[in-house]
């Protein structure tokens, strides 16, 4: 008989799953006030990766609720943290929070962490 495959996040790397440890990264980082403390990666259905960068990776999710399709960020805290970027990621937050009508740039909804990610809610523009 065929062995159910294992159904992997998408969010996470390949070598990320083979080597992930037993003591995570539980500092918070301060998100303000479009942090939404109820939101969790299980809210949505990670479809597919459509880009990926040096912190991490910009999924296209179908939030379960209401059916809407958004890209959302997922930042590796350990490596922003590594890397010292707190302030470059938060700058970024806050500009997508500025609501800055522009055809080449995207809204950000709103924010959420686990123990391990950062992940930052935008408009999805096909």
């Amino acid at each position: 008989m065929d062995s159910p495959k294992h159904q992997s996040d998408p969010s996470e790397d390949e070598d990320e799953r083979s080597s992930q440890k037993l003591h995570s990264t539980s500092q918070n980082i301060n998100l303000g006030p479009s942090g939404n403390p109820h939101a969790k990666p299980t809210d949505f259905d990670f479809l597919k990766v459509i880009g990926k960068g040096s912190f991490g990776k910009v999924l296209l999710a179908k939030r379960k609720l209401d059916g809407k399709f958004y890209a959302v960020k997922v930042l590796q805290k350990k490596i922003v943290l590594n890397r010292k970027e707190q302030k470059h990621i938060m700058a970024e937050r806050n500009v997508l929070l500025k609501n800055v009508k522009h055809p080449f740039l995207v809204g950000l909804h709103y924010s959420f962490q686990t123990t391990e990610k950062l992940y930052f809610v935008l408009d999805f523009v096909n």
